[in-house]
C-alpha cells in the first residue's frame, strides 16, 4: 500500500473550503476508511492468494479459480474507491485555487491603477473563501459525482463478491477437471472488515445526501431573501389638497401660455385698452 500523506494534505485544503457536513464526511473518510484499510484491512488480506487452498493437483486450477473468486482483491477495491471519490474533490481544489487567483490579481491590477478595489466576491474580510456563485455550482456538481461513485462501488461490490465470504468456495472452471472445493483464510474476519467498510460507505453517502439538501435549502433561503430585498415599495400618492393645488397651478399655468400664443387674444387687448382712453 502506498502512502497515503500526499492525499490526505491535498484533502485537508478541501476541507478549509467545505462545509460542515463536508468536514464531516471527510472525517468519515479519514478516520473510518484510510485508516483501517491502512492499518487493518491489509494486514487481514495478506494471505489472500497463499493460502487459498484447492483439493486437487492440477497445474493451474488454483489460480484459475482464485481468478474467478477474487477478480479484484478488495484491499485494491477499497483503494480505487477512494482515489475515484478524492478525483471531484480534488478537481473542486483546483477551481477554487483558481477563482481566488483570479480574484486577487484583479484586485491588485485595480489598486495598482488607483482604482477603488471592488468588495470580494469570494474572499471574506477573514481571508476564508464564500461558497457561492461559480463555487457553489462546482461544490455541487463535485458532491453529486461523489454521491453518484459511492453508489456505483457499493453496487460493484455487491456484484463481484457480495457482501460476506463463505468458507469453501465451489469452482469449476478449466482447466480445473471436475467441481473442485478451494478454501478461504479467516473468512469470518475478512467478512467483519467488509461489513465495516460497507458500513462506512453507507454513512459517506447518506452524509453525502444530507449536504445536498442543506446546499438546496440554503440556496432556496438566500433566493427568497434576495426577492425581499429587491421588492419595490409602491409610490405613495399625494393628498387631495396637493392634487388640487397642482392641478390649478397646472390650469393656470395652460391659460397662460393660450393667452400669448392666440391671435384673438393678442388683437383684442388693445381694443380693450382704446375704450378707456
Amino acid at each position: 500500500m502506498g502512502d497515503w500523506d500526499l492525499l490526505g494534505r491535498l484533502l485537508d485544503k478541501v476541507q478549509t473550503h467545505s462545509t460542515v457536513i463536508g468536514k464531516v464526511w471527510l472525517t468519515v473518510l479519514f478516520v473510518f476508511r484510510i485508516m483501517v484499510l491502512h492499518t487493518g484491512a491489509e494486514k487481514v488480506w495478506g494471505d489472500e492468494k497463499s493460502d487459498f487452498v484447492c483439493n486437487t493437483q492440477q497445474p493451474g486450477c488454483e489460480n484459475v479459480c482464485y481468478d474467478l473468486a477474487f477478480p479484484i482483491s478488495h484491499v485494491r477495491f477499497w483503494v480505487l474507491q477512494i482515489v475515484a471519490l478524492a478525483t471531484p474533490m480534488l478537481l473542486y481544489l483546483g477551481h477554487v485555487l483558481h477563482v481566488i487567483h483570479a480574484e486577487k490579481k484583479v484586485n491588485l491590477r485595480l489598486t495598482d491603477e488607483n482604482i477603488a478595489s471592488k468588495v470580494p466576491k469570494y474572499i471574506k474580510s477573514s481571508g476564508r473563501v464564500s461558497i457561492r456563485g461559480r463555487l457553489l455550482r462546482s461544490y455541487v456538481l463535485h458532491l453529486l459525482a461523489k454521491i453518484v461513485l459511492e453508489v456505483l462501488f457499493i453496487a460493484g461490490q455487491y456484484l463481484l463478491y457480495g457482501f460476506t465470504l463463505q468458507t469453501r468456495y465451489v469452482c469449476s472452471r478449466f482447466p480445473c477437471p471436475h467441481k473442485v472445493d478451494c478454501f478461504l483464510s479467516r473468512p469470518t474476519e475478512k467478512s467483519v472488515i467488509i461489513w465495516f467498510m460497507l458500513v462506512a460507505a453507507a454513512v459517506s453517502l447518506a452524509l453525502g445526501l444530507a449536504e445536498l439538501l442543506y446546499l438546496c435549502g440554503r440556496g432556496v433561503k438566500e433566493c427568497v431573501a434576495r426577492r425581499r430585498d429587491y421588492t419595490v415599495t409602491p409610490v405613495t400618492p399625494p393628498p387631495p389638497a396637493e392634487r388640487r393645488m397642482f392641478n390649478g397651478g397646472e390650469a393656470v399655468q395652460n391659460l397662460l401660455t393660450a393667452h400669448r400664443t392666440s391671435p384673438k387674444l393678442c388683437s383684442a387687448a388693445p381694443l380693450r385698452q382704446s375704450r378707456y382712453l
